[in-house]
């Protein structure tokens, strides 16, 4: 996969890049050439984006099999990440366990099945726009209105602004901005206080930090697709 230009700023990743991006033209930022644009919203999902491209390159290497291994093996990847760390994160253990009861028995799913409820519909299929557009929106409570990337930066960034510097995407951002994702995932001991701290999501609520209140031109509208 094709990567982006490198990135500074997490002193334990020498090798960190961003997404590929296009040329700057008139009026028109340095936009991601990604298959779905949105991946590309902010500075933190851009580099989560990127994170996998390198992950399926570097898949590719170790496989040293074809281009449909190295996919499938990500997409291994994904899920389970999706399935045993997201989704409990999210439901809570005991409804992640009643659903996936070979994970409380320890055992596996051939012998304790999953116990799924799946949406069948009558004549055409489509999401309800309950779900699509309300119940799964209370990730953006979950937003934090500043973040740290690295232990080089002098302080916080909003992750929107309309007037100043921030984690906006949908463009080029300082290349000193590389993540170190040891502030956003806890892989060890941390400091519950201080810079290097885990910075971890808001409650769900019914509540948005003020930057989502006020979002930019370039994350309100619908970003142009850009074409390699």
């Amino acid at each position: 996969m094709l990567l982006g230009d490198p990135l500074t700023g997490n002193d334990a990743d020498t090798k960190a890049r961003g997404v590929p991006r296009g040329r700057p033209q008139a009026n028109e930022p340095a936009r991601a050439l990604l298959g779905d644009p949105r991946n590309d919203e902010n500075v933190i999902v851009s580099q989560l984006q990127a994170r996998m491209l390198r992950f399926h390159n570097r898949m590719a290497d170790t496989l040293g099999s074809s281009f449909e291994d190295a996919q499938r093996m990500v997409r291994w990847h994904y899920q389970w990440v999706v399935l045993y760390d997201f989704l409990p994160t999210i439901i809570g253990q005991d409804t992640f366990r009643d659903i996936l009861p070979h994970v409380a028995k320890n055992t596996n799913p051939l012998k304790d099945p999953p116990v799924l409820k799946f949406y069948k519909p009558v004549k055409e299929a489509f999401m309800p726009v309950e779900f699509s557009v309300a119940a799964y929106r209370f990730g953006h409570s979950m937003v934090r209105p500043q973040y740290r990337l690295n232990l080089n930066m002098a302080d916080r960034l909003p992750i929107f602004s309309t007037t100043g510097p921030s984690l906006v995407g949908f463009g080029a951002f300082p290349s000193t901005l590389g993540i170190d994702w040891s502030l956003f995932f806890k892989m060890g001991e941390a400091p519950a206080l201080g810079p290097k701290r885990v910075q971890p999501a808001y409650k769900i609520d019914t509540s948005v930090v003020n930057p989502l209140g006020s979002l930019p031109p370039s994350v309100a509208s619908i970003p142009r697709r850009v074409n390699s």
